[in-house]
Order: C-alpha cells, then sequence, then structure tokens
C-alpha cells in the first residue's frame, strides 16, 4: 500500500481549507480510500491551556467524536491516562506497534484490552512533531485479520510530516483563540483577531457595567499562606465569574481581588431591561456562590468570605489603550469610575449590592432607596438602591465590611 500519491494531493489541495474536525476526518477517510484498512483512529493533541493538557479525537467508519480532555497539573490525573500510550509519546517513546491478536497475557496498556473487546487486531501510535518541537499523538487501528502490513505502516509514517504541516496550523490558530478567550475575554479576543489592535482604537457600546471586590483582603493575606490565599482567590473568582458568564456578561479584568465585567446593551430599550434583569440575577448567584464559600478554610477566625459588588448602566469606549508596545482591550469612561466608587459605596454601607439609579429604571424588581452618598472623584452626589431584602435571600446578610 502506498498512500502518498493520492493522500498527499489531497493535503496539498483540498484539506488547506478545512477547519481541525473536518481535517482529521478527512485525513482518516483518505487513509481508507488509499486501502489502508483503518477501523479507528485517534488523534491526542497538547494543548497550551491553563486547565488541560490535550484535546483528544476519535475517527470511527461512523464517524468523528471529539472525547475529552486530559487534565493538565493535577494530582489526579487518571489512572488509564499514565498508563496509555499516548503518554508514552508525549514523553518522548519511538513510534509503538501492538499486535493485539497475537498477544498473550495482561497488555502493556490497559487500552489494549479496550481495543480487543472492539475486534481490533493491530494497533500502531506515531508522534507527529512541530516545528516548535512539540510531540503530539496519532493512533490507527485495523480489524482486519492479520493486522497492518509493514510496508503500510511505512508508508503511513512517511507522510505524517505532510500531515503535521497543516495540523500545526490549526492547532495554532486554536491556541491563539483559546489563550485570547482565557486572557482578554471572548469578545475582546475577537476583536484583536479582527485587526481591532490600533492604539487609541475602540468601539462605543452600552453595557451593564459590573465591578466586585473582595472584602478584607489585606487581613485574609495575613491570616492565610500564599498557597492557600491563591486557592481562595481562585475559588472565589470561580463564584463570580461562572454567573457572569452564564448570563453571558464577558469579565474583561482581575483587577488584584476585584473584577471588571460587562454585560452589553442591544439597542432596544426592552431588550436593555431585560439585560439588566439577567445581570442582576447573575449577581445573585454570586452572592450565593460567595456564601457557600463560608465552609471555606479561610472563613474560619476572623476572616469569613465576603464581597461587594455594584451595577449600573452607562456609556463606555471598549477598545485600546496603553504605550506603544503594551496595550490593554478594555472599557474606558465616567461609567466604569462610576461603578468602581458604587462598589467602593458598598464597603461604607455594609451591603454587599449596590445599585445605580440608571441602574434601577431598567428594572421592575422592588429596591430599597439607600439615599444619596458622596463618590470619590465623581461631582455629584449618588443615589444608590439596593433590592428590598426577602425571606431568602442573601442580600444584607452580609455584615459592615
Amino acid at each position: 500500500m502506498d498512500p502518498n500519491p493520492e493522500v498527499l494531493r489531497w493535503l496539498h489541495g483540498p484539506a488547506r481549507d478545512l477547519n481541525l474536525n473536518a481535517y482529521f476526518s478527512g485525513f482518516c477517510e483518505q487513509l481508507v480510500q488509499a486501502d489502508l484498512p483503518v477501523r479507528r483512529a485517534h488523534l491526542a493533541l497538547r494543548e497550551l491551556h491553563p486547565e488541560h493538557l490535550a484535546r483528544t479525537f476519535v475517527w470511527r467508519r461512523t464517524g468523528l467524536e471529539m472525547r475529552h480532555f486530559y487534565r493538565a497539573h493535577s494530582p489526579t490525573e487518571s489512572e488509564a491516562f499514565k498508563r496509555s500510550p499516548v503518554k508514552r509519546i508525549f514523553e518522548g517513546a519511538p513510534p509503538i506497534r501492538c499486535r493485539i491478536e497475537m498477544k498473550r497475557g495482561k497488555p502493556e496498556f490497559p487500552l489494549l484490552s479496550e481495543l480487543a473487546e472492539e475486534g481490533i487486531t493491530d494497533y500502531a501510535n506515531y508522534p507527529v512533531r512541530f516545528r516548535r518541537d512539540e510531540r503530539h499523538s496519532f493512533s490507527v487501528a485495523t480489524d482486519r485479520d492479520g493486522g497492518f502490513g509493514d510496508p503500510e505502516l511505512k508508508a503511513l509514517e512517511a507522510i505524517l510530516p505532510a500531515f503535521a504541516t497543516q495540523l500545526e496550523v490549526l492547532a495554532l490558530d486554536q491556541m491563539v483563540h483559546t489563550l485570547l478567550n482565557t486572557y482578554v475575554g471572548p469578545s475582546a479576543g475577537k476583536r484583536v483577531l479582527e485587526g481591532t489592535i490600533a492604539r487609541g482604537e475602540g468601539k462605543r457600546i452600552s453595557a451593564v457595567l459590573w465591578f466586585a471586590d473582595l472584602r478584607r483582603f489585606t487581613e485574609l493575606s495575613e491570616f492565610l499562606d500564599n498557597d492557600a490565599l491563591i486557592a481562595l482567590l481562585n475559588d472565589y473568582f470561580e463564584c463570580i465569574v461562572a454567573p457572569v458568564e452564564e448570563g453571558g456578561g464577558e469579565v474583561l479584568k482581575f483587577i488584584g481581588d476585584a473584577v471588571l465585567a460587562v454585560f452589553p446593551l442591544p439597542e432596544r430599550a426592552t431588550a436593555a431591561n431585560v439585560v439588566c434583569e439577567v445581570a442582576l440575577a447573575a449577581a445573585e448567584q454570586a452572592m450565593e456562590n460567595v456564601m457557600a464559600l463560608r465552609g471555606h478554610p479561610a472563613s474560619y477566625g476572623e476572616c469569613p468570605v465576603r464581597f461587594g459588588v455594584a451595577l449600573h448602566v452607562g456609556d463606555v469606549t471598549f477598545g485600546n489603550v496603553g504605550s506603544e508596545n503594551r496595550l490593554d482591550f478594555t472599557v474606558i469612561g465616567r461609567d466604569v469610575n462610576l461603578a468602581a466608587r458604587l462598589q467602593d459605596l458598598s464597603s461604607r454601607l455594609g451591603n454587599p449590592l449596590i445599585l445605580s439609579e440608571n441602574f434601577v429604571r431598567h428594572s421592575k424588581r422592588d429596591f430599597v432607596d439607600l439615599g444619596e452618598h458622596p463618590l470619590k472623584g465623581i461631582a455629584e452626589n449618588q443615589r444608590a438602591y439596593t433590592l428590598r431584602p426577602s425571606a431568602d435571600t442573601v442580600v444584607g446578610s452580609n455584615p459592615r465590611g
């Protein structure tokens, strides 16, 4: 079997316009059309990701599925992965060939027992190398009696560098999207990729501005060692970020222990009211989540976990600010400052939720008028509100501070 002419024509032609899923599926189908008897193929792409080591794809003749991510940086890494040929390939092993139908006794890799139950007779796993000396894993398996022929696998191995060329481009594109989404947010990341990168370039938007801050962080820093403090911050941020993202908002930045997020408003006023209700519901959920952190070790002693959040509706510029060589994609404007000062007010008033007058205008909920208050850097006093407490709400349950 010599797959090179047929498959190479495909790799250098139609394959160049495909996304990652279609590229991998198409490659496997091309191998079958070139008479390589593949029943199952597996691709494990290592990722530059804060939570995961690799994304895996499994192709069968019935179609493609993206299975799961192997977890990275975790002591709870599954035993199946620890004893897998994929891990061995990642760590620098040469190609792994396992003639399953000829094996007797307990197999070296637990995966082989699973494949044997599927009727697989032969398995081969190859390192796929990128230019940055990264190693990824590509395997093929067959159910043909007698397995693969040695010339067939040599021909496959010879074509893998060409397969890796386009695969690296697609993996890099995916990595860029992942990192931008992780560090600047999906909306900002999309704008950067679309070319909104000039310093000072921005777009005027109306949005619900969300500003949250952890209380008594200095005291927590004294009470906890660094590892425990980082663990607490991660738990706290998860309490805040999850409701924001589930509600369609976007976290723009973490400022120390503070969180700045936006819920962009559509042009229709009625839809703006809906967005405000969603943002308020997200704030309520965040407060419930933080209350649940009272069981965290940091909640013992004199420093229970508390926070405050302010919601305000205003107009901001969403774009690039910074120096010539170091830019930040963020929101700026008077209304951002107002939201931050209202959050400060929540600490002074001992109330975890503060709402601006402009936000309240867009909601039909029942509010308590907290009166007018001077805010640092804001010329006029601002009227503040909070939700009227009910028997089952956490609003107002937060002591001063």
